[in-house]
């Protein structure tokens, strides 16, 4: 399983508005995990880091981290995964992430890597099935955006398969 520290280019979080619930920080770290299936096809997904989630979110919402500095009292810090979103490899930056805070974080998440990959899946099957969290990202939304193009080549590209097969029956 390959996973990186990143962050989003602010391009890609200027393509939504407010509607879909993302975090739009182009500061913000986001743990990239490559190949995570959702309605039958692998994309790759961000999970942003987020230091003050709400204390009252349930254990399945998120992957827990030791808090920051800037965790406030009450509050938790982790993996928020009612956050991740489906990104493309074009919209993803470097992380910076040579500080104390940042090399604790990566140390836990690479020991907990399989239960963290196999809660982030959880959460998009669930998803998928319908059972959506208050204030969850909308995936479906970012995945006809993102992949649209592509999708739209795909469909032209089998159109004219289609067409050059029906016309070398003549």
């Amino acid at each position: 399983m390959r996973i990186k520290i990143c962050s989003i280019m602010q391009s890609f979080y200027d393509k939504f508005d407010d509607s879909v619930e993302l975090e739009k920080n182009e500061k913000r770290p986001c743990l990239i995990i490559i190949q995570l299936l959702y309605k039958g096809i692998k994309y790759d997904f961000a999970i942003p880091f987020r230091s003050n989630i709400n204390g009252g979110a349930k254990r399945d919402e998120y992957f827990p981290l030791p808090p920051r500095k800037t965790t406030k009292k009450g509050k938790k810090h982790g993996l928020h995964y009612i956050k991740m979103f489906p990104i493309s490899k074009q919209y993803i930056k470097k992380y910076y992430s040579e500080n104390d805070e940042n090399k604790n974080d990566i140390t836990k998440i690479e020991k907990n890597l399989k239960q963290i990959v196999n809660e982030a899946q959880k959460y998009l099957e669930d998803y998928e099935t319908g059972i959506r969290y208050n204030f969850c990202v909308d995936i479906d939304t970012i995945i006809n955006e993102i992949y649209k193009e592509e999708v739209e080549t795909q469909q032209e590209v089998a159109a004219t398969e289609f067409h050059e097969e029906d016309n070398s029956d003549k």
